[in-house]
C-alpha cells in the first residue's frame, strides 16, 4: 500500500495497473519492507472460471 501511495504522489497513476510482483520489487527498491511473495487467501474468480 505504501509503495502505491508513493507512486501516486509522484503522479505515476499507471502503477495501479502494475502486477503485484512488480510492485513488490519497486517497494524493495525504495527500501520499503515487503514480503518475498504474495499468496492470495482466496483464489481470484477469474482464475477459477478459466
Amino acid at each position: 500500500m505504501r509503495v502505491l501511495s508513493e507512486l501516486l504522489a509522484e503522479d505515476r497513476v499507471a502503477a495501479l495497473d502494475w502486477p503485484a510482483p512488480h510492485l513488490l520489487g519497486e517497494a524493495r527498491a525504495r527500501g520499503i519492507e515487503a514480503p518475498d511473495s504474495l499468496q492470495p487467501l482466496i483464489p481470484s474468480r477469474h482464475l477459477i472460471d478459466t
